[in-house]
């Protein structure tokens, strides 16, 4: 049994020094983690350093064209990215404007109007969609969802008249895509 010591019993009753200085288990993790953070700092500067170093050529012999030129025929000696860029680009844009107002409102629907009985169940099943590499969406878009999405795409061209920005010289409205 433990006892309490009466106050006559306590010589020391100065307060402790409170330090915000790191000691034991704390300062081992700390450190480690700092050591882990500036590690994928270096390895990230590495990665961008290496591609600004191999891409240098190809920006010295093409220049600021490379990057507004959307024709690619090496054998003419004419490359460029911008129509990569602008389908790039294109599909980020639409991807969020999907992905963002979807996952918003599953958030709010989860956390304020589903029954409390489905809200694990529901978080679960977020988590696992997280868990699945975007590679299996992305493979199940191409193979499910693309064959509509270019009939759609055809329609509208056909209908609409939407021609790219990038490539309304060099487009035919009956050609197909």
């Amino acid at each position: 049994m433990t006892t309490i010591p009466a106050p006559e019993q306590l010589t020391d009753v100065r307060p402790r020094k409170i330090s915000r200085k790191s000691t034991g288990g704390d300062a081992v993790f700390e450190h480690s983690a700092r050591a882990v953070g500036a590690s994928v700092l270096v390895i990230t500067g590495g990665v961008g350093l290496f591609l600004a170093w191999q891409a240098y050529p190809t920006l010295k012999r093409y220049g600021w064209s490379f990057f507004t030129e959307s024709q690619w025929q090496p054998d003419q000696d004419v490359i460029g990215i911008a129509a990569v860029l602008v389908g790039t680009l294109s599909v980020a844009l639409v991807a969020m404007a999907i992905a963002f107002p979807l996952s918003v409102l599953m958030a709010l629907y989860i956390s304020e109007y589903a029954p409390p009985r489905f809200r694990s169940s529901l978080v679960a099943l977020i988590d696992l969609m997280a868990a699945v590499p975007s590679i299996v969406y992305g493979l199940w878009g191409f193979f499910l969802i693309m064959p509509y999405a270019a009939e759609l795409a055809l329609w509208l061209q056909k209908y609409f008249g939407w021609i790219p920005i990038f490539d309304v010289a060099n487009s035919d409205p009956d050609a197909a895509v």
